[in-house]
């Protein structure tokens, strides 16, 4: 079946451009390539309201841009739309993946780690326990070894689930840089979170211990020989007690100053959120003496039923605006906890999961 694809004269005239005597070149060379692109389309979509609620015909969509935006033949009309408004339903609808290492997504499944690249995420954090490193055939090696095939940078949860010797923890620590070098640590997981428990007796003061335990693992199996592993100390689940959590950390001897040593900050639902939080942690960071601390939001992202999970993506961009180092959704499937930018089985992904192709096009 043959296509016709508008013009660039036609596309002007289509954009009110022409009317208003903007110049050719004030549409983004990336826009005009695929104005006249040849061929089948690169996937195929439907329209959605603002709930996500799909309406009218199908579209096919030629191609998406670093604008949040793809263009898309509506009915022989070209035009564009905005990527929240379209969902996929066939084809992947970039001409090609490009990644950024400032996004990553929660995701423990090694079966679906090939889905991670495409949605722009360089980086994909697995929560698994100590317990499991060095395991052969446990999902937290499997998910270690398939993030590494798809060229992903993983973010480890490194966490006990009860009292271990130092020993202990040195062992699982110089495993993980021998098997897994390119591996970040991220020691620990809310050590203030009553809720879910993740050692017996468990307190910031056992927490700071096992923290300088593992960064000095690190130091002996990476630093001390020029290497450059990076570790990020856990969030706090309440930012309450972000100031007390850090004196800890520094009365334990931690030293805020180190370059490979980032820090953790979860936050969830809206932007307002992530905006109320960030001066608090960074008026913490100051009360110990630290000026600029390294960053990273190491879960972000929105579970509420019903709400957009596009703020999700609106979260991440602000975390960048004010110099957050790197941004991690939580999590790329809903399991149980309904953060997901795809359905379990990786064959519905919602219009986030490109959004955040097109942010890793802008970074």
């Amino acid at each position: 079946m043959s296509r016709r694809y508008v013009s660039r004269r036609e596309f002007l005239k289509i954009s009110g451009a022409a009317s208003t005597g903007l110049a050719l070149t004030a549409i983004p060379e990336e826009l005009l390539a695929l104005l006249e692109r040849p061929g089948e389309p690169l996937a195929r979509g439907v329209l959605t309201d603002i709930g996500g609620k799909p309406y009218g015909s199908p579209v096919e969509i030629l191609g998406g841009d670093k604008y949040f935006q793809y263009q898309i033949l509506d009915k022989k009309r070209t035009r564009r739309v905005l990527i929240k408004t379209v969902q996929v339903t066939e084809g992947y609808p970039f001409p090609e993946v490009v990644t950024s290492p400032r996004i990553g997504i929660r995701l423990d499944s090694p079966n679906l780690m090939k889905h991670v690249a495409p949605s722009g995420a360089g980086s994909v954090r697995i929560y698994g326990y100590i317990e499991d490193v060095g395991v052969r055939g446990s999902v937290v090696e499997n998910a270690l070894s398939a993030a590494e095939a798809q060229g992903l940078s993983p973010l480890l949860v490194f966490a006990p689930t009860w009292p271990r010797e130092d020993n202990y923890i040195r062992d699982k620590v110089f495993g993980v840089i021998d098997y897994h070098p390119t591996t970040v640590f991220n020691i620990g997981n809310e050590p203030d979170n009553k809720y879910v428990q993740f050692w017996q007796g468990q307190d910031l003061v056992s927490f700071a211990h096992f923290a300088m335990t593992t960064l000095g693992a690190i130091w002996e199996r990476s630093w001390s020989q020029g290497g450059s592993t990076l570790a990020v100390i856990s969030a706090v689940q309440d930012i309450k007690n972000q100031r007390r959590y850090l004196e800890t950390l520094r009365d334990a001897g931690m030293n805020f100053g180190n370059p490979f040593l980032k820090f953790g900050l979860h936050t969830y639902q809206s932007v307002n959120d992530l905006v109320y939080k960030i001066p608090i942690v960074r008026n913490a960071f100051s009360r110990v003496g630290v000026k600029k601390p390294a960053l990273w939001v190491t879960e972000g992202g929105v579970t509420y039923p019903g709400w957009s999970k596009w703020i999700t993506l609106e979260m991440a961009i602000e975390a960048f605006r004010q110099r957050i180092e790197r941004f991690y959704v939580h999590t790329l499937i809903d399991g149980d906890e309904g953060f997901e930018l795809m359905s379990n089985d990786g064959s519905v992904h919602l219009p986030t999961y490109y959004g955040f192709q097109s942010l890793a096009r802008r970074l």
